[in-house]
């Protein structure tokens, strides 16, 4: 995969996912960060804010809702859903 993709990870806000975009930044990827709400994902921000505009975060509300992820998805490369 090119390191131009654009990468959605969802719940990256967790513990696990928090490190799965840590990775994926520092290898150069761009990140799409799902959250629930944009306050979460303020923490991430905030983080990662040396990887500036690398780091995209959205709100999706309920990610049991697979739903939720597919306005996001389709403008994305690859897609990393933790179950």
């Amino acid at each position: 995969m090119d390191s131009s993709s654009v990468i959605l990870v969802s719940g990256a806000n967790g513990f696990l996912g928090t490190w799965i975009v840590r990775q994926l930044l520092e290898e150069g990827y761009s990140v799409r960060a799902a959250v629930r709400t944009m306050e979460r994902g303020a923490y991430l921000k905030e983080l990662f804010k040396s990887h500036g505009e690398r780091l995209e975060i959205v709100a999706v509300g309920d990610l049991t809702e697979v739903s939720s992820l597919c306005p996001f998805s389709s403008a994305s490369t690859f897609v990393l859903r933790k179950i």
